[in-house]
């Protein structure tokens, strides 16, 4: 999540509101994929980042 924080607030023109909103889910998604406490095995948050996009869509094109 935190390496998601600083990209999107490098990237220039992104609203600060929809920025939040795109660091707000990362974390959401990051908890979530915790096995007792620890980090998922790799590989583990990469489908629900990808469904979410599909979801969501409207989020991470934000940040397009």
């Amino acid at each position: 999540p935190e390496v998601v924080e600083k990209l999107v607030g490098l990237r220039e023109g992104i609203p600060r509101k929809d920025a939040k909103e795109v660091v707000q889910e990362c974390k959401e998604i990051y908890e979530n994929s915790l096995v007792d406490g620890n980090p998922p095995k790799a590989g583990f948050v990469f489908p629900k980042v990808k469904f979410l996009s599909a979801s969501k869509g409207s989020i991470w094109r934000k940040l397009t």
